[in-house]
């Protein structure tokens, strides 16, 4: 079975703590290829995985979606940010998961 590209879009307290290191222990599963923070040192982590780091929203989802990610976008934004985020991140006609 072919390994389900991601794309972790936040990696604050939550993404770094929770999402992933659990993507990171299922390498059999997932690859992730991106992450996106706003904050550019919270989007730096990508690099301790292997993974592109993007510092905008907007870049991670017209760039980083749009090429490598088949599957799956994780959009691990705060609560107000949802409404704004998740209709861009649908356009790319992708699977989305998003938790708060």
């Amino acid at each position: 079975m072919a390994r389900i590209r991601l794309a972790l879009i936040g990696a604050g307290r939550r993404g770094r703590g929770a999402h992933l290191p659990v993507i990171a222990r299922m390498t059999d599963r997932f690859e992730l290829v991106a992450v996106g923070d706003v904050d550019p040192e919270a989007a730096r982590v990508a690099e301790q995985y292997g993974a592109r780091p993007y510092a905008s929203v907007g870049e991670i989802i017209s760039n980083a979606v749009r090429e490598y990610c088949n599957d799956v976008r994780n959009g691990g934004f705060p609560s107000d940010a949802e409404s704004y985020h998740t209709p861009q991140m649908a356009k790319g006609r992708k699977t989305i998961f998003i938790e708060s």
